[in-house]
């Protein structure tokens, strides 16, 4: 089952609504998950599977996962996984701590959970 969430920082860029995980017919080889495209500065949605993530944008392969270190504030240390019923390989995870806006390029992007799809 995949998650749907919201990405949205002060800075007023939002994005829509992002269909995380698998689903029951492709949990095997698809796993989206929410990527920063360094070259044209958006977030957009990778399969974790492929070893290669390019850009859906651009098709650039200078991407970062919003797992990464990089990705999350240094400054916010409120950690909870934003649903327990998200369930990524690898133990990844999106929690309720601010991430790196591709907009303002501050640490004020927040991901909430709007329901799950199948």
């Amino acid at each position: 089952m995949g998650t749907i969430c919201s990405a949205e920082c002060k800075c007023g860029y939002k994005t829509k609504e992002l269909f995380l995980g698998g689903g029951m017919m492709n949990f095997e080889t698809e796993c989206s998950f929410p990527y920063y495209c360094q070259e044209c500065n958006k977030l957009f949605i990778g399969n974790i599977y492929n070893k290669k993530v390019t850009c859906s944008e651009c098709n650039s392969t200078d991407v970062v996962a919003y797992n990464k270190k990089e990705m999350i504030s240094p400054f916010d240390t409120d950690i909870m996984v934003i649903s327990e019923t998200i369930s990524f390989p690898d133990n990844l995870s999106l929690t309720n701590r601010e991430y790196f806006c591709p907009k303002c390029q501050e640490y004020h992007l927040k991901f909430s959970f709007t329901g799950m799809w199948d």
